[in-house]
């Protein structure tokens, strides 16, 4: 069962997404800051890895703005065909991605 998100998959995303889904992972630290001794304006960095979504990060995001609804459609046979948020795939990390992108789109 794939566990994450690909890097192909993290493109897909607009710049606007992008930045929604930066904050999201950064918080607070996602807007620049003052460096106290210096004065210098600093901003987080995150390494691109971390961009690529588990799993559970993705139910974490999606359950803060809707409520989650996963299941497993066993009656075809393997592979499973996975249905979460309205979005069946037979991966259930590419189901959740497709709802994690369009929250990031209304968001």
């Amino acid at each position: 069962m794939k566990q994450r998100i690909t890097y192909e998959q993290l493109n897909e995303l607009s710049q606007p997404q992008r930045q929604k889904l930066r904050k999201y992972l950064l918080g607070d630290w996602s807007e620049p800051m003052k460096v106290a001794h210096t004065g210098e304006m600093v901003t987080a960095q995150i390494p691109t890895e971390d961009y690529l979504l588990s799993i559970g990060q993705m139910i974490e995001f999606l359950s803060s703005y809707q409520t989650i609804i996963i299941s497993c459609d066993d009656r075809t046979g393997f592979p499973h065909t996975w249905l979460a948020c309205g979005y069946d795939r037979p991966e259930l990390c590419d189901a959740l991605w497709e709802a994690v992108k369009e929250v990031l789109s209304d968001a």
